[in-house]
């Protein structure tokens, strides 16, 4: 019965439609047989009061608010499931972490208290559902009840603002008593953002792209390890937990990205890699210097990619997937 108010929350942040059954809300013990069920629903004075009543018409609102936040980051950790929604362009995001009410559950199950970098965070609500007896009432009395529960109101979770050498970042740890069958919900919004990211990111490619002959445009996008070695002594890029790229230059990254973007794919090895450190966004660049004497073009994309990264470097952790994706896809489609 407590897992009904974490399920009802994950499905509330889905990104798309949602609905649920006559008789959730109000913890019904069972499905009800339509055809043959001769009780009536009791009369309520207050829906809102019952059941989830209080919390679902809240996660409902967020629901609809949330109709643009189009990109969505799951993690799963113990008796937690953290679910996140952002909306592309403006970066307004809210956050949900439930506490599930697996068979099993523990009080004390282990979860890391998330830092959110370059991050604000404002409560929303908490809440945790308990059982409290049987029923709400006689179930000999003509009139179908829900289990008897109590919806309790949790404190805010607690945000210390902090910074390390990764930048600012907030951290949130969970209220107190926050057990199985609780969830909160946060909003979210990036500090020092430029909602004009993506269109800057998206220019000027095309032009340096026509500059740029055959043999700079074979090094551009691809060179194999042996050959790198053999020109500017370096090799290609090595992806922990992935391996060695294929290609040198951006075919290599884009050979991944052509899986990982259609696919929203945030938990392949090359975005777990980016989210830890800049070291791919410097080794574009780096070849691209090394190269720039033999092949004068690519000292401009390179120019280019730098100007990109500065600003790229600046967002939090978290969306380095996402921007080194774009870069990378915009030049390589212009070349």
């Amino acid at each position: 019965m407590q897992d009904a108010l974490p399920n009802a929350a994950i499905v509330a942040m889905t990104a798309c439609a949602t609905g649920s059954n006559k008789g959730y809300d109000e913890l019904y013990p069972e499905l009800l047989n339509v055809v043959h069920e001769s009780r009536h629903y009791a009369p309520l004075e207050d829906p809102l009061s019952v059941g989830l009543g209080e919390a679902k018409a809240k996660l409902n609102q967020l629901h609809l608010e949330m109709a643009q936040y189009q990109e969505v980051h799951v993690h799963h950790e113990n008796q937690f499931v953290s679910v996140q929604r952002m909306h592309p362009v403006t970066r307004h995001g809210v956050l949900m972490v439930a506490h599930c009410a697996f068979r099993g559950a523990a009080e004390d199950s282990r979860f890391e208290n998330p830092r959110l970098y370059g991050t604000m965070v404002h409560p929303e609500f908490a809440y945790r559902l308990r059982p409290d007896g049987d029923s709400a009432a006689d179930p000999s009395d003509g009139f179908m009840h829900g289990l008897g529960s109590r919806l309790e109101k949790l404190d805010a979770p607690a945000l210390f603002q902090r910074s390390d050498e990764r930048g600012m970042y907030t951290e949130l740890r969970l209220p107190k008593d926050f057990g199985p069958g609780s969830v909160l919900l946060v909003r979210t919004q990036l500090v020092d953002f430029k909602p004009n990211l993506d269109w800057k990111i998206r220019t000027g490619a095309d032009d340096i792209a026509a500059r740029l002959d055959l043999a700079a445009l074979n090094v551009a996008l691809y060179r194999c390890d042996a050959e790198e070695r053999d020109t500017i002594g370096d090799g290609a890029y090595d992806v922990p937990g992935l391996g060695v790229l294929p290609y040198c230059g951006l075919q290599g990254w884009q050979t991944h990205l052509a899986h990982v973007i259609p696919n929203n794919d945030l938990g392949h090895p090359l975005c777990a890699h980016l989210r830890q450190g800049t070291w791919a966004l410097d080794y574009v660049v780096r070849r691209l210097h090394a190269y720039g004497e033999l092949y004068g073009g690519l000292a401009l994309l390179a120019a280019w990619f730098e100007e990109r990264w500065a600003l790229v470097k600046r967002v939090p952790n978290f969306l380095l997937p996402r921007y080194f994706a774009l870069t990378v896809h915009t030049a390589y489609c212009a070349l």
